[in-house]
């Protein structure tokens, strides 16, 4: 997963989107869908494989979404004893970040990039790495907007390059909106490369665009698939 933007819109209420880039070959994930997960009611998108997800929200006002990689690109250490996927699902099952955080064992879990967020009462955004060896969990302020992307497809320079970008993006609006939001996001930060694996070269591309918005009562997710064109865009509130 490669971009992910973070944009506060008005009182308690916010607006996040995700880029899904993958190999083309993993097949495509569900539209967002609705079901139980270790007891607590969860939409999200559904990846094909490991039948976990890079973006879900909760019905305890608590949203997840996942980056690949953590502060540099990693090398790989197959196999994992645990997709990154369902490590997404089983953050929403506790009751905040900071226990998810405290209880989790993240051991022998590929690196990766976490925004967390707890929408009970008022907004608390958190960021959260895990390098393989250690945490890095600090709080955001939900005041200003963000945007993260993924240490395994960019460098530090054009990680620069997109945020300055954004802001431009953002500043050029006359209303933020999650299908605005979503366009910059489709239009803008589309990913698409031959990536060397071993033995073989795979590509990997933007397959799909996520937004959520969030106002005191709801998370209203919305979906557009970028590779099966004739799915509608598919939303679903919780």
């Amino acid at each position: 997963m490669c971009t992910v933007s973070f944009v506060p819109a008005g009182n308690r209420k916010f607006i996040l989107t995700s880029n899904r880039d993958e190999t083309t070959q993993r097949g495509l994930a569900t539209a967002p869908q609705r079901f139980l997960y270790k007891g607590v009611e969860i939409i999200c998108p559904q990846d094909p494989l490991a039948h976990g997800s890079w973006i879900a929200a909760s019905e305890n006002h608590r949203l997840t979404c996942l980056l690949n990689g953590a502060f540099k690109k990693h090398k790989r250490r197959l196999p994992y004893r645990e997709s990154r996927g369902i490590v997404v699902l089983d953050s929403l099952t506790y009751d905040s970040p900071e226990d998810f955080i405290a209880a989790y064992d993240f051991s022998n879990i590929e690196p990766f990039t976490m925004v967390l967020v707890n929408s009970r009462e008022k907004i608390r955004l958190h960021e959260l790495r895990w390098d393989g060896s250690e945490t890095h969990f600090k709080l955001l302020s939900e005041n200003e907007w963000h945007l993260w992307s993924s240490a395994t497809l960019y460098s530090d320079e054009l990680i620069a390059e997109k945020e300055h970008a954004f802001k431009t993006y953002l500043e050029a609006l006359t209303e933020v909106s999650v299908q605005a939001l979503i366009d910059i996001h489709k239009n803008h930060f589309l990913y698409e490369d031959l990536v060397l694996l071993p033995e073989k070269v795979t590509e990997v591309a933007t397959l799909s665009v996520t937004g959520v918005e969030c106002n005191p009562d709801k998370f209203f997710m919305h979906y557009r698939d970028l590779v099966s064109k004739e799915l509608p865009i598919a939303s679903l509130s919780i």
